[in-house]
């Protein structure tokens, strides 16, 4: 499984990162973050669809498309379907928790779709579809173009809001900080860019993601309107 390196996805900025802190980043479009948060799955990834492809006796020509399918759109609608206010708090659901659901979900989904198309092939038809052919695409910033639920479609726009305002309300150097290392840029670039001592822009990054994430998790706790 080859996957194409992405500018910065390696920066220890970002891979020093807890999952959701980089969810934050990917889900305003840093490709990096993405990148490295695919990375960090990739195995994990490739052990559970090997043993569900075990399980459903799939041929290790439709297994390796299945990992292929789990690396380019399973994991990454995971990442851009998951809600960062239940990041903590009562009922939390951890990334990694969401990433084993989606992949399962998915999967299954894959094995009925070979399942029609030996249906087609057996009927003497040409099949109308590959596995995979109702994936969502990614489009521009890694959001998803098409939610067909109008509830989920609502609590993604929410979302996105919430994260939008956590990030808007920050200082103007440090909203500039935030889309520096998204864009995968190193904070020791950041610190010859501004003048600014290395250690004192670390503590600023690191300070910085705490009260991005901290203000998307408070939402949890607040009362519904």
């Amino acid at each position: 499984m080859v996957l194409h390196p992405i500018p910065g996805a390696e920066s220890p900025e970002l891979s020093g990162l807890e999952d959701e802190a980089l969810i934050a980043l990917a889900q305003r479009g840093s490709l990096p973050a993405e990148h490295t948060l695919v990375l960090r799955y990739l195995r994990v990834t490739h052990r559970l669809v090997a043993w569900l492809a075990q399980r459903y006796g799939l041929g290790a020509e439709d297994t390796a498309d299945a990992k292929q399918e789990a690396v380019s759109f399973w994991v990454r609608k995971a990442i851009h379907s998951y809600d960062l206010r239940r990041s903590a708090g009562a009922g939390a659901c951890r990334f990694r928790t969401l990433h084993h659901r989606v992949v399962v979900a998915r999967f299954r989904n894959y094995t009925r779709d070979l399942q029609r198309r030996a249906a087609h092939h057996t009927a003497g038809g040409v099949p109308e579809e590959c596995p995979g052919a109702h994936r969502e695409r990614l489009g521009v910033c890694g959001c998803w173009e098409s939610i067909a639920d109008p509830a989920e479609a609502a609590e993604w726009r929410e979302l996105r809001g919430l994260l939008d305002r956590a990030i808007a309300d920050l200082p103007e150097p440090a909203q500039q900080l935030w889309e520096w290392v998204s864009a995968g840029r190193s904070l020791r670039g950041w610190a010859r860019r501004t003048g600014l001592e290395y250690k004192r822009v670390q503590r600023s990054w690191r300070t910085m993601v705490r009260a991005v994430m901290a203000r998307i998790r408070q939402a949890c706790d607040a009362p519904s309107a």
